[in-house]
């Protein structure tokens, strides 16, 4: 509430304010007095020159301004705490009724029946009396139901809830964590390689595809199976303990060794129309790798011109019956790079549709030799589409690419033996063939 000495004090502070912007932008002004331009002029005229003292009138000014509203803002925090310690010492002495009256009116029964036109839903529940009145005693209940067991209470929750069906969504094809349908294994995709009749490692240099290759090998050493390599660029110090093909550029070796594969491959489909008791599940289980193909695919062509175009007939079509795999590594899924441009002539759907392509990938990096290295994800392509799937860190070769102690041993059984229930390949191992891969 303004009171006249309160309007008096503000008025003070305001005029005070409103004096120093006068005094303040008078000092800007000009004085203009009438006189000669110089001594020597006759003609009078008006003559402007800048304010003395200009910079003290400016100072003045800000001062006052100053002052002035300084005033103001002390006055108003007086006011208002003055104000404020008159409001608690009237709450003190006088202590605040509530606005809002309890009810007093008695409540009545509401019946069950319709509502008339005009009547309000919210009326308050009838309450008997004896209801409303404290209890003299703690009341307890009759009887305690006994807490049932935790299984009850499971088969229970089973009874009315059943946990929605698995989700197939192509969306999650993107997703770099792959769950199995067994539980949540991140790399069931790539421990499932050692499983597919055809698997394709295809990258750039540095992707590490030879790698990958070298870990597969290893898997199908580990389970039991028989192991040939082909490779004409192969180092004399890798792959020992396994059947090498095209050491030393032998390009000759290299169509050799397919062309054994194919007749073993043949073989075997021939004895399996012939004798209804054969089974080539029981059977030696041969698996060959082939590295770098892109590079000598077209010599091969010149040495056996219908050696491609076999090897691909029978991994788009017997693998699996005859109990085989192949692996093998390349620069480009284009023709020419598996094999030469007529190795799959007619079959190129079928290839895309029976192997699995892993698309490996490569980033730069200095601190390795070639200043490239694998990116740790990769593509992998099936006829079901194509997902992408995080490579781990421990899926490369064996140190040096040493496979002795790993894969198993192979005796050759005479002509005379071979009348017995054992196949002309005799497996030899020290482990057990149902080893778990994935123990470690």
């Amino acid at each position: 509430m303004l009171t006249p000495a309160t309007l008096i004090k503000y008025g003070i502070g305001l005029t005070l304010c409103v004096v120093g912007v006068f005094q303040g932008g008078s000092a800007f002004r000009n004085i203009e007095q009438i006189g000669t331009a110089d001594r020597f002029s006759t003609k009078p005229q008006i003559i402007s020159t800048p304010q003395p003292n200009r910079g003290i009138n400016v100072l003045s000014g800000i001062l006052l301004i100053s002052v002035g509203g300084g005033l103001i803002i002390f006055w108003k925090t007086e006011d208002g705490n003055r104000n404020y310690e008159q409001t608690v010492a009237h709450n003190t002495a006088n202590p605040m009724q509530p606005r809002i009256q309890p009810r007093t009116a008695t409540f009545e029964r509401v019946e069950n029946r319709t509502l008339v036109p005009g009547e309000s839903i919210d009326r308050a529940p009838f309450i008997p009396q004896e209801e409303l009145q404290e209890p003299t005693e703690k009341l307890l209940p009759q009887e305690i139901q006994p807490v049932e067991p935790e299984e009850q209470c499971e088969q229970k929750i089973a009874k009315y809830y059943q946990p929605p069906p698995p989700r197939h969504d192509s969306k999650l094809a993107n997703n770099a964590v792959l769950l199995s349908e067994e539980g949540s294994d991140r790399y069931a995709a790539i421990k499932g390689l050692v499983n597919d009749g055809c698997v394709q490692f295809i990258g750039g240099k540095g992707s590490g595809k030879t790698e990958k290759l070298g870990w597969l090998i290893e898997q199908h050493c580990r389970k039991g199976h028989y192991v040939w390599v082909v490779d004409p660029f192969v180092a004399a110090s890798d792959y020992k303990g396994l059947r090498v093909f095209g050491r030393e550029w032998n390009f000759q070796e290299v169509a050799r060794g397919i062309r054994e594969f194919i007749d073993e491959a043949i073989s075997r489909i021939k004895k399996r129309g012939k004798d209804e008791n054969y089974d080539a599940f029981k059977q030696l289980h041969i698996h060959l790798a082939i590295d770098e193909m892109s590079n000598y695919g077209d010599r091969l062509e010149k040495i056996d011109p219908e050696l491609m175009r076999d090897f691909w007939e029978i991994c788009t079509q017997f693998l699996r019956q005859v109990n085989m795999s192949v692996s093998m590594v390349s620069h480009g899924a284009t023709q020419a790079m598996q094999g030469g441009e007529k190795a799959q002539r007619g079959r190129s759907a079928a290839v895309k549709r029976d192997a699995v392509r892993i698309l490996c990938q490569a980033v730069t990096d200095v601190s390795v030799n070639g200043n490239r290295r694998c990116a740790g994800w990769a593509w992998k392509e099936t006829s079901e589409g194509k997902e992408r799937i995080e490579i781990p860190k421990w899926m490369v070769a064996p140190k040096k690419r040493n496979y002795e102690g790993i894969a198993p041993r192979i005796e050759i059984v005479s002509e005379q033996e071979e009348t017995t229930a054992k196949p002309a390949l005799e497996l030899v191992t020290n482990e057990e063939k149902e080893e778990d891969l994935w123990a470690s």
